[in-house]
């Protein structure tokens, strides 16, 4: 009877530490992953009935990936030689850079209409995943 009190305790931990659209690995990898999560899926595929709702779709996930990339970018840091270390920090502040200025180009198509706040916010996203892939790609290394 422990043991099965222990169990739930330890199933109660897990269950409180992982957050929503997190998923938790049958193999335990510490890889971050810039997958779209299931609420911005249900989001997208139906629960958005408006243009207000998808952009809140949009920066939902966009905030969930961004705390993905710091995530990988953190990892990723202490795995790389002192001077490979200094160049990504180098690409990291270029790469923000580019991406504010490139949404903020893309935002400016749709300036005053109702699409403003969701192509903003889309373009950070999709910037944001694509940037994880890239820093993945030296993650096993």
């Amino acid at each position: 009877m422990k043991t099965i009190g222990i169990l739930l305790f330890c199933l109660g931990i897990l269950a409180v530490s992982v957050t929503p659209g997190e998923a938790v690995s049958p193999r335990a990898s510490n890889k971050p992953s810039p997958a779209p999560s299931k609420e911005y899926k249900d989001c997208i595929g139906g629960s958005a009935k408006s243009d207000h709702d998808l952009a809140g779709c949009e920066s939902d996930e966009y905030d969930r990936l961004d705390k993905v990339l710091n995530t990988t970018y953190r990892g990723l840091l202490p795995k790389l030689e002192a001077d490979r270390r200094t160049l990504l920090q180098d690409s990291e502040r270029a790469w923000v850079s580019f991406r504010d200025a490139q949404c903020f180009y893309e935002k400016s198509r749709d300036e005053g209409g109702t699409l403003e706040t969701a192509a903003y916010y889309s373009c950070l996203r999709q910037m944001t995943a694509d940037r994880i892939k890239e820093l993945l790609k030296d993650w096993d290394d």
